[in-house]
């Protein structure tokens, strides 16, 4: 067993994070058509869902697809109309996690996400935050080591509106430690994800 989860526990929970995430969506949904006041998560403005390579370019020990969740909070702060000031200056707050399928590590992270309109359909996004990991720390024959259980992690996103409630984001992701500890492999990753607006 790698860090605090074993393979096959890994591979029974996240079809579950998946579709119980799936009915937070649908449930959200409902709600809305009802009034924001019925909201059952009035802080979540969006919650996001898909998978990632694991190790974009190969590492020894590390495989896999993550299944990855997060959720966001309305941008911080109130607007001041100036569209691209505001998308700079009121981030908003994101929380997730990375579930490798193989048993290898796995994240949970949060930080702050920015979000930057290009068209009225595409969108940049730039995130950066901190992020703790079940991953060998040191060095191990056949493993990564990370260095750290904290780390920093920052991400980049090209998303596409495709409708007003749902987003499609081509992701990449990194964590490190910035070389402040004696090893620091890192551990990028790359996929798709959807997102819903709630």
């Amino acid at each position: 067993m790698s860090g605090w989860v074993a393979p096959t526990v890994v591979r029974a929970i996240a079809p579950c994070v998946v579709f119980a995430f799936l009915g937070v969506s649908a449930a959200a949904a409902q709600s809305y058509k009802e009034g924001p006041e019925s909201r059952p998560f009035p802080y979540v403005d969006e919650i996001r869902f898909g998978a990632f390579v694991h190790q974009v370019g190969g590492s020894p020990g590390e495989h896999g697809v993550d299944v990855n969740v997060e959720l966001l909070t309305p941008q911080l702060g109130e607007p001041s109309g100036d569209n691209l000031r505001d998308h700079f200056l009121h981030p908003r707050l994101h929380v997730g996690g990375d579930i490798n399928t193989d048993g290898d590590t796995s994240q949970a992270y949060f930080g702050l996400a920015w979000n930057l309109p290009l068209t009225n359909r595409f969108f940049l996004e730039a995130s950066f935050g901190g992020s703790v990991n079940n991953g060998y720390v040191a060095r191990e024959p056949g493993h990564t080591a990370l260095g750290s259980r904290l780390n920093f992690r920052e991400s980049a996103s090209l998303g596409f509106h495709v409708s007003e409630r749902w987003d499609v984001l081509a992701t990449v992701d990194h964590m490190s430690n910035a070389g402040l500890c004696t090893y620091n492999r890192g551990l990028t990753e790359a996929g798709l994800r959807v997102g819903y607006k709630f």
